[in-house]
């Protein structure tokens, strides 16, 4: 896919992305159940995630994609929840979807190494590599509980409910500290080409950054079916690429991936696996 299409996709995010908040919608609470000062506060929290989410949306680096695929759903899913008490529900849902388009871009592979690149240094070109497959559902409900907390704990000091307040203030503090650099280095994972060689930039499965200089290489390529690769992927969909290099090389590996590769931290490896989002283009190059 050519650069220009990684481009359009940036400018139909951010367009649609801003529609949805244009049109008429529900980040504004007016409902009557609520108390002014609640009302307030879920407008200006709403609000402010739609913000983060625009300036998100319009720089482009491997950190305002995180808080773009963080953020966005929140907002899309409160859209939709919210299209029963609109006055004007067509245009509802067309905010909601609006909404919606933007994230299944922010979600893309081509949009993702859209923002990798753009925080690439001098000649590399990054690759970004899928999320392991057993990372899923515990990351899943991690985001999950970080979301519940940190939007709720405001509504609750509102409401006077001092205990839960406090409580979600402490684990929002605790789940940001612990929970949201492993969710970004989920968009740490490359898989780079510099003039020298390669470079597996992978803080989840590797201890350390693994430099391999074009002479060490022997081929990339589709990885076999009964091929013996050590496996970087962390089980991921699709057919990996497989590294072949010509000698033995020592890799450390992340207590995570020895753990699911059930090996030592500690391997000689002369060939391995990796998952890109765009292996074609990989292939390509």
């Amino acid at each position: 896919m050519p650069r220009l299409t990684a481009i359009q996709l940036s400018w139909m995010a951010r367009l649609l992305w801003l529609v949805a908040a244009i049109l008429p919608n529900n980040l504004v609470d007016s409902l009557p159940q609520h108390s002014a000062a609640l009302q307030n506060t879920m407008t200006t929290e709403l609000w402010t995630l739609w913000a983060i989410v625009t300036i998100a949306v319009w720089v482009l680096h491997p950190l305002s994609l995180t808080i773009a695929r963080c953020l966005a759903p929140v907002i899309t899913v409160h859209l939709f929840f919210g299209i029963g008490d609109s006055d004007t529900v067509a245009l509802a849902i067309a905010s909601a979807t609006c909404a919606l388009l933007a994230c299944l871009i922010i979600f893309s592979s081509e949009y993702g190494a859209n923002h990798v690149q753009a925080g690439a240094y001098g000649d590399e070109q990054r690759f970004l590599l899928r999320v392991p497959f057993p990372l899923m559902i515990p990351v899943g409900i991690a985001y999950l509980l970080l979301v519940i907390t940190i939007a709720f704990t405001p509504l609750w000091f509102v409401n006077q409910q001092w205990v839960l307040g406090v409580v979600g203030l402490v684990a929002s503090a605790l789940l940001m500290w612990k929970v949201a650099p492993r969710i970004h280095q989920l968009s740490q994972r490359w898989l780079v080409f510099v003039p020298a060689g390669v470079v597996v930039h992978d803080p989840t499965m590797l201890t350390d950054v693994l430099m391999l200089r074009r002479g060490e290489i022997e081929s990339i390529a589709l990885a076999p079916a009964d091929t013996q690769a050590i496996d970087f992927t962390g089980f991921t969909r699709g057919v990996p690429l497989e590294v072949q290099l010509r000698e033995l090389i020592d890799v450390r590996l992340t207590p995570f991936a020895a753990r699911i590769l059930k090996t030592t931290d500690a391997l000689h490896v002369q060939s391995f696996l990796l998952a890109p989002t765009r292996p074609a283009k990989v292939l390509a190059r």
